[in-house]
């Protein structure tokens, strides 16, 4: 997929939900190819997934 991309400016942000499986660990070295790992390990909204959109949106570059 990585590959593919080359050609195109991108980002891919990743957000764990309480993800206990190493999950960020496994993204973070994929971090020089324009992906982020936010580790979240909190709910302050009743709707977690909504959280975790938003705080995707909030996270990513503006403008790519």
């Amino acid at each position: 997929m990585l590959n593919a991309l080359k050609v195109f400016n991108f980002e891919i942000v990743f957000v764990t939900d309480r993800c206990m499986d190493g999950t960020v660990e496994r993204m973070r070295k994929y971090g020089e190819f324009g992906v982020k790992a936010i580790e979240k390990n909190w709910k302050k909204w009743a709707n977690s997934y909504s959280e975790s959109l938003q705080i995707e949106y909030l996270k990513a570059k503006k403008g790519i």
